[in-house]
């Protein structure tokens, strides 16, 4: 990918992403494989200034494909060519809050134009892209889908606003709250295999809301509102307590509306989460996490394990219990890894450093000699 900019303000933008990706499955796995290129022209304008910010753009997504084992009838080498135009632009407004004004809040306002035409897509095969959780990040995307395989049609107008309470001397965040909602012109006609089609005019309300006025401690809570049905279809609560020598425990809940797909399976869930990681002496680390399923009544995933640092050299052992398939009543599976890294050097070893940020929120792994404090982390879904 690159990005750069033209003139002493570098008001117009170009910009170009590409992606060639060969998909195979494991020996004896029956499905659709081969290569995927994606490519993604843009050009844009970024008008930004004291409380605002413009920036139209216009791209050109081009996605084809080079495929082995098709069904019958399935074209080997089939591509989708489409423009993507948005209209991105939003507000900053701030006063002073408080006494003697250590405090400042902020109003941000936000509206995103997008229109992509329609490409009928049912001959692409879906690799990698799904449909993720409606969230005020994901209103602001020129795709509602994530992976190439999928490039939704829009005719829509997506507004958000958000207010925030900031430390007026250095900008620290103290609380942040966001609320926003699409509005369809014509309603989305792309969808993923089981899908079930959009219908409204709108899409559910999204909201957020993050807390970290306290020094160790931090929250934060997302819900997604159906209007129709005045019901919530996702909601999530994070409370986080991180320490300054790098320790730090979570605790979750997250809900998931059921919704029925393709008449047999259903979605949806509710869980509880607990997860931290420990410095039990200098050179020493604990770390462990737990996901039960309230639904269910059964844990869906239990992993522990230590790490110890010397000074050129750290070692991790751990140890993986889970549920590995959705089906009703099926077994659990275990894993065991166990890496080795050299200070500078590459790892030998699977890599548990991206597992463990993935799993344990806010683990940051420390270096060989010393704790880094990073503080809390205020992100939701």
């Amino acid at each position: 990918s690159a990005d750069y900019g033209l003139g002493a303000a570098g008001l117009v933008r170009y910009g170009f992403d590409s992606e060639v990706v060969d998909f195979q499955r494991p020996a004896g796995a029956i499905g659709v494989t081969g290569w995927r290129a994606d490519l993604r022209p843009t050009v844009s304008l970024d008008l930004t200034g004291p409380g605002y910010f413009v920036r139209p753009a216009l791209a050109w997504r081009a996605t084809g494909y080079q495929l082995d084992h098709t069904s019958p009838g399935q074209p080997r080498s089939p591509s989708r060519k489409l423009p993507v135009a948005s209209f991105d632009t939003g507000l900053l407004f701030e006063r002073e809050s408080g006494s003697h004004a250590k405090r400042k809040l902020t109003l941000e306002p936000r509206i995103l134009y997008l229109e992509v035409p329609y490409r009928n897509q049912d001959q692409l095969p879906v690799f990698d892209t799904a449909l993720p959780d409606l969230n005020p990040v994901e209103l602001f995307r020129t795709n509602r889908y994530v992976g190439a395989d999928r490039v939704s049609d829009a005719n829509q107008v997506s507004a958000g606003i958000t207010s925030r309470l900031l430390d007026a001397r250095d900008g620290r965040q103290f609380l942040a709250a966001t609320i926003g909602q699409t509005y369809y012109f014509v309603t989305p006609r792309v969808t993923l295999p089981g899908e079930i089609p959009a219908t409204g005019k709108r899409s559910d309300f999204v909201a957020q809301l993050a807390l970290t006025a306290f020094r160790h401690w931090s929250a934060d809570a997302a819900v997604q509102w159906n209007p129709q049905t005045k019901s919530s279809e996702r909601a999530q609560v994070n409370l986080q307590y991180k320490s300054a020598n790098n320790a730090v425990v979570n605790l979750a809940y997250r809900y998931e509306r059921s919704i029925p797909l393709l008449d047999t399976v259903e979605s949806g869930f509710e869980q509880v989460e607990a997860s931290g990681a420990w410095p039990i002496r200098r050179s020493w680390n604990l770390f462990a996490r737990e996901v039960y399923s309230l639904r269910d009544h059964e844990p869906l995933e239990r992993f522990a394990g230590f790490e110890y640092r010397a000074c050129c050299w750290r070692v991790r052992l751990g140890a993986r219990r889970y549920v590995s398939s959705h089906v009703p009543g099926a077994g659990q599976d275990t894993g065991v890894w166990l890496q080795l890294e050299l200070a500078g050097l590459a790892s030998v070893g699977s890599a548990s450093d991206a597992s463990l940020t993935e799993v344990i929120r806010g683990y940051a792994p420390a270096e060989a000699t010393a704790f880094k404090n990073q503080g809390p982390l205020s992100g939701v879904w």
